[in-house]
């Protein structure tokens, strides 16, 4: 969602309420006057005495001229003068503004969240350490870049950096970059570089002057001395960040401590109306009003020895850090010190020594004199402190999976412990609560307490599970499954009940806690679903769970349409701005409206054989016409099935009645027939699900429900022959190219499939092939393999045996007389319509089996 105010007028409001200041030196002012002899003479802020621009009074000239180190008091605030836009070569200009460093942070996060459209992070990735001249090798480099980026697409998530034109700060805003020109998709990523006025240089804070709209003229020049460019810094912004907050103290030069990065990370955790949290991403992790949550991490690329303060400041706030190990310096101390006691047993082994880090720092770090290492080694000690250790993650590149998922699984890493750590605490509470107290009171008091107890375990069990559906949530925001495994897992067995289990209240608990945790899973099973999560569907549905009960649906089949139209309806809207504007041209410009569309569409891609399986009346003769005109003639025509025939309330497919009618026949009981009708409509509804995976192009997805198809064979030539038509109608070499991959695939699936079954019987492997299937459309596998030259399965040996019992000796051996050859001429050239009458067929054997 863009925002309704530009950057520009945002601030302008917030400046104009006074909500935010900047701050300037004011040991001279704009009417100082100097002697002609003393123009080049230098404050102690950095400035030329001549070319400051505060307006106000100045102190007094016996303080003024009095040599001086710049401290706070020299400064004051004044209004907000410098901000706005600069251009950059991408699409997405850097926002800046010039603060005063001292500002509460809630304003500023208040400006960023409105000009991010009002949503707000729920992740925060602190990238920090390599600056000037590091290296890496290319292939981490691009490593790092996919798995930020990736991280931060997938939990809407900001980045912080340093924002200047090098070291990492550089490589993440390049990365953006290229992140945005090869992926075309709107989804933007907010980065944003905190540094100091006073850090860019004076080539850089003239642009920004200039760039800001109706900034003084008269105050637009340099304010350093042409020939003090040594003392100048060779620092810019890098363009590519989407905003760039310069706080200001009122002094040129240095650079900017933790200070606003910590306490901007630090209040992200805390609630809003907490006193104590005025930094800056403070309200972004935790808002009263709506219970929004976010994380932050911190990872260090590469490294020198301020990092220590970046680190020390996370870990005394309970934040997680990742280590890229292999990018230097003290990235790398750090993965070789964690990766020594990562294996330890003893409480002894998993204390370094003082002379095992000074031999580390010593190998990264060969020029720090010997007080440089003294103290920081005692930072690190600090860092690697026991309780600490839970915070600290290394990402490996030929062990690790990638760093987004590193990134996930340091907070789950983190939240575990927490929750650990809370439940342990809770027993010692009670134990001493109870010592105390069972000394003085009654029966009476003490079978109160035992209910208070029970009450408050209560309290804290719904507690922790709220806590584990946040976990579960945010597993699922960022398609991070390992991180709810273990949840999952643990909850399937206390929900399971066993035989030996007979207290009938235990039972009834045991109920009562799975009703509750389907709650979740029902969200968690929707929300994968829609955002094409395989990891997470792929479990449901083998452990066992009722697809019916996660979707929150009956065994209705006008449940079950009604659900798959919304299905489709909100995959639609979920799925990115770039596979949609290719799903549109090939599914169709408009989403599924009536459960008749799907009908249209497998008509279109699959063939017209193909029967209606959605409803009962467009099986007709007069419908599959029509059907067949709508979709290959006149696709205009789309509109006039306002005219069809209304839907009665039920709606049987023919392999639903034949169900039934085989149930009766059998005489078998009401539950046993309950039973099958339950199970038909679940291969139904596993069967629509499929065929959603596979009209929204998520192969992934596809894969996982065909291993739950009833026909798998038929599933895969369906999900093949589809991506075979999204391929041809293709606008571009990359989407026809990556259909038709998919459809290869498919078909490999198919011909396996077929495959082991010839292997295991001959027999009714052929069958299988010309058997219809009532489930897909009354179709058969060879039927669609031939029309969609599935070259896969036609190329089986079992297709070859198929096609032998089939045409081999099935036309009368009369043909093969000379009589018969004007017969078999006239039938050629009235193209076959005088065949039925001229050429003679083998008559139908009453004793053969039907093989279908």
């Amino acid at each position: 969602m863009e925002p309704k105010e530009s950057w520009e007028d945002l601030i302008f409001r917030a400046n104009t309420a006074k909500k935010i200041v900047c701050r300037t030196c004011k040991i001279y002012n704009q009417q100082v006057q100097i002697d002609p002899d003393d123009e080049n003479k230098k404050c102690c802020c950095g400035r030329l005495v001549r070319c400051h621009s505060f307006g106000g009074e100045c102190l007094p000239l016996k303080i003024a001229n009095s040599p001086q180190v710049f401290r706070h008091q020299h400064s004051t605030s004044v209004p907000v003068t410098i901000y706005g836009t600069l251009k950059s070569t991408g699409s997405i200009g850097c926002k800046y503004i010039r603060i005063d460093n001292q500002l509460p942070a809630e304003p500023i996060y208040e400006l960023l969240v409105k000009d991010c459209g009002g949503t707000k992070p729920a992740l925060i990735l602190s990238i920090y350490g390599g600056a000037k001249y590091f290296t890496m090798t290319e292939k981490l480099e691009k490593e790092i870049i996919r798995g930020i980026i990736d991280a931060a697409a997938t939990s809407n998530a900001w980045l912080l950096t340093t924002g200047i034109n090098n070291g990492v700060s550089k490589l993440i805003g390049e990365g953006i970059s290229h992140y945005h020109l090869l992926k075309a998709n709107l989804n933007k990523i907010v980065c944003i570089g905190l540094t100091k006025w006073g850090t860019v240089n004076e080539s850089t804070r003239f642009e920004l002057k200039h760039t800001t709209k109706d900034y003084r003229s008269e105050l637009c020049h340099r304010q350093i001395s042409d020939d003090d460019d040594d003392d100048d810094t060779d620092e810019t912004i890098e363009k590519n960040h989407t905003h760039c907050i310069l706080f200001d103290d009122g002094k040129l030069g240095s650079y900017l401590d933790d200070g606003q990065r910590s306490a901007l990370v630090e209040c992200a955790m805390k609630d809003k109306d907490d006193k104590h949290q005025i930094a800056l991403v403070g309200h972004a992790k935790k808002d009263k009003a709506d219970e929004h949550k976010c994380y932050g991490v911190t990872i260090i690329v590469e490294g020198g020895k301020n990092t220590i303060e970046v680190l020390q400041n996370d870990i005394q706030a309970n934040r997680p850090i990742v280590f890229i190990e292999d990018s230097g310096r003290l990235a790398d101390v750090f993965a070789s010190l964690i990766n020594q006691t990562a294996d330890v047993k003893t409480e002894e082994q998993f204390i370094l020594s003082d002379e095992v880090v000074r031999k580390a720092l010593a190998e990264y770090f060969s020029s720090l004199d010997k007080d440089e290492i003294s103290e920081i080694t005692a930072g690190i000690q600090m860092v690697l402190h026991k309780k600490y250790r839970h915070l600290l993650n290394v990402f490996r590149m030929d062990r690790d999976k990638s760093v987004a998922e590193t990134i996930f699984k340091a907070i789950f890493t983190m939240k575990n412990k927490q929750n650990e750590i809370n439940i342990s605490n809770e027993p010692k509470n009670e134990e001493q609560n109870e010592t105390s107290n069972s000394s003085k009171q009654k029966d009476e008091q003490k079978n109160q307490d035992e209910q208070e107890k029970q009450d408050q375990q209560k309290n804290q069990d719904q507690l922790y599970t709220k806590d584990e559906d946040i976990l579960l949530d945010l597993a699922s925001q960022w398609n991070y499954f390992d991180g709810a495994l273990s949840i999952l897992e643990k909850r399937q067995q206390i929900t399971t009940i066993n035989k030996e289990i007979k207290d009938i209240k235990k039972i009834k608990e045991i109920k009562e806690t799975k009703e509750k945790y389907m709650t979740c899973y029902k969200k968690l099973f929707r929300d994968s679903l829609i955002k094409n999560h395989p990891g997470f569907v792929e479990y449901f549905l083998a452990a066992g769970f009722d697809p019916f009960k996660l979707l929150g649906i009956k065994h209705v089949e006008q449940e079950r349409h009604t659900m798959l139209i919304e299905l489709y309806k909100k995959t639609y809207k979920e799925i990115n701005t770039n596979n949609r504007s290719y799903l549109k041209e090939l599914f169709g410009k408009r989403t599924v409206t009536t459960i008749q569309t799907l009908d249209e569409k497998l008509n279109k891609f699959i063939g017209s054989f193909f029967g209606a399986i959605y409803s009962e009346e467009h099986n007709t003769y007069t419908k599959r016409i029509y059907i067949d005109l709508t979709n290959h003639v006149c696709s205009c025509c789309s509109s006039a099935t306002k005219y069809r025939v209304p839907k009665n309330n039920q709606v049987y497919a023919e392999d639903s009645i034949d169900t039934q009618s085989q149930n009766q026949q059998n005489d078998t009981k009401y539950s046993d027939g309950k039973n099958k009708e339950d199970l038909l409509e679940k291969n139904k509804l596993l069967r629509d699900l499929f065929l959603w995976a596979v009209f929204m192009d998520m192969p992934e997805m596809a894969k996982i429900l065909l291993i739950h198809q009833q026909s798998r064979i038929c599933a895969a030539l369906l999900a093949s022959a589809i991506f075979k038509q999204y391929s041809k109608l293709s606008l571009t070499v990359n989407l026809t190219e990556k259909f038709q991959n998919q459809a290869d695939d498919f078909g490999k699936y198919a011909a396996d499939f077929i495959n082991d079954c010839y292997k295991y019987n001959e027999r009714s492997a052929c069958e299988l092939l010309l058997r219809q299937v009532p489930l897909f459309g009354n179709i058969t596998c060879m039927q669609i393999a031939i029309s969609t030259q599935s070259i896969q399965l036609v190329g089986t040996a079992c297709f070859d045996q198929t096609l032998n019992q089939v045409w081999y000796n099935k036309l009368s051996m009369t043909n093969n007389q000379t009589l018969i050859r004007l017969s078999q001429f006239l039938s050629i050239i009235t193209f076959g319509l005088l065949a039925p009458w001229l050429i003679p067929y083998r008559e139908k054997e009453t004793n053969m089996q039907d093989t279908s």
